[in-house]
């Protein structure tokens, strides 16, 4: 392999592992605390079989379905995911609200129909069938006057 051409990837994977850090640790942006998870999934590991050693390829992947978020009933809401590693891997990405597959995209607009708490969680699977999941709170008020998130 060309050798520029490993040190773009390096510094490609350099720069996206700093960027979803950053957008991790502030919760990816907006005024709120973000009161949910990482979660990852496992890197490559060495296992010694039948004495020779044999690497498994497992994705190093980390995702945040960001802050939680207040809208208003009937106000179409952008809900954004965020993914670090190496996305070469993703399969890929679901929004669901329960059982209910809202989005196949890692952001999309929703529209709440109703009153209440929602809870909606980021899925993201790999393309060895790890899954991974995330999930992020939505306030749905009747009328959202720009108070800030009470969690």
């Amino acid at each position: 392999m060309d050798r520029s051409l490993v040190l773009k990837k390096v510094i490609l994977i350099t720069w996206m592992s700093i960027v979803s850090t950053i957008f991790v640790a502030c919760g990816g942006g907006g005024g709120s605390d973000d009161t949910s998870t990482e979660a990852s999934s496992l890197t490559d590991t060495t296992t010694q079989v039948d004495g020779t050693n044999e690497t498994v390829q497992e994705t190093a992947l980390s995702i945040s379905a960001g802050s939680d978020k207040i809208t208003q009933v009937n106000t179409p809401t952008t809900i954004q995911g965020y993914v670090g590693g190496d996305l070469q891997h993703v399969h890929s990405y679901e929004w669901r609200k329960g059982d209910t597959i809202l989005a196949t995209t890692l952001s999309f607009v929703y529209t709440p129909t109703s009153v209440g708490t929602e809870e909606l969680t980021l899925v993201v699977i790999d393309d060895n069938a790890n899954r991974l999941e995330d999930s992020m709170l939505l306030e749905v008020r009747a009328e959202y006057d720009g108070d800030p998130l009470p969690f």
